[in-house]
């Protein structure tokens, strides 16, 4: 290490340090400006997620109203129209991931015309499988109001800040004594077939990173689980994948998807890449699906 990677280093150190010191704020007690949400990411979560929710219904047409912000922790989203319940759990979470939103929450829906609470949950990211109240039941549908309420960050006893800031600067040391002249190569996998915009299989071309797919020089959008899952069979291209190898590699952190969502999600593929002749995803019946390639 020379010398002003060395003078760097320390006066990084320090700052650490004196942050501890001063105010407990780094790993210490939380900073109320830590705690504030991002108002914005968290309003286009919600709204992506009325807008997901709607679309599973077929309904592209019905407007989604204002998501309304009722303090510093809680928003709430209005559906006029019916949705399905059972959705709300993944769609919620997968839209606050995309926002990089990762402080738990509650969820309570409410019936808009008598204010009854219909379906409440909690979401902790420590425990991401918790099963969830009322899910697979028959729910009245109607015009409901969703509300979210997020939880502030923890409090650690007065003194651990600094604790943990020493314990960074352990790791930092010793990283840089025995990793400094380690370079990890970017990672690349045998089963895609990469260009530089993205895996390039006949007409289309699939970037999993922006949730986008170009099928015959058209761009389309994807969600978070459709692009999960296209990636998974541009992997394995003419390649018979059994349905129970399909949930366990491309949902089984997830928890929530049922047998019959397999199937919902292939059918939405279909229609995206229909214009794309070279590419079409086979049902075997009785054991799972297959994305057959043929170069044009």
């Amino acid at each position: 290490m020379n010398m002003a990677k060395t003078h760097l280093l320390f006066f990084f150190l320090l700052i650490l340090l004196q942050t501890s010191l001063e105010g407990e704020t780094l790993w210490g007690e939380t900073d109320s400006r830590a705690e504030s949400l991002n108002a914005e990411s968290v309003n286009l979560a919600l709204r992506r997620t009325g807008h997901l929710l709607l679309l599973a219904e077929e309904d592209s047409t019905t407007t989604i109203p204002p998501v309304k912000q009722l303090d510093v922790q809680t928003f709430m989203l209005t559906l006029h129209e019916g949705f399905d319940y059972d959705q709300l759990p993944g769609i919620l979470r997968e839209s606050l991931y995309l926002r990089n939103i990762t402080a738990d929450y509650e969820v309570q829906v409410f019936d808009c015309v008598t204010d009854t609470l219909i379906l409440g949950y909690f979401y902790m990211s420590q425990i991401p499988d918790a099963p969830v109240p009322c899910v697979g039941r028959n729910l009245i549908r109607g015009c409901s109001h969703i509300k979210v309420v997020f939880q502030p960050g923890p409090k650690a006893e007065n003194g651990k800040g600094l604790l943990m800031t020493l314990i960074i600067v352990i790791f930092v040391l010793a990283g840089l004594i025995f990793f400094r002249n380690y370079k990890q190569p970017p990672p690349i996998s045998k089963d895609e077939p990469a260009t530089a915009s993205g895996i390039h299989l006949s007409a289309t071309v699939f970037d999993l990173s922006k949730l986008k797919v170009v099928v015959a020089e058209t761009e389309r959008d994807l969600t978070f689980r459709e692009a999960k899952l296209l990636h998974y069979f541009f992997q394995h291209p003419n390649e018979l994948l059994e349905r129970d190898r399909i949930q366990k590699n491309v949902w089984e952190d997830e928890g929530i998807i049922v047998d019959r969502s397999l199937d919902v999600f292939v059918s939405r593929l279909r229609k995206i890449l229909a214009e794309d002749r070279g590419l079409r995803i086979v049902n075997v019946r009785g054991v799972g699906y297959r994305l057959e390639v043929n170069e044009q």
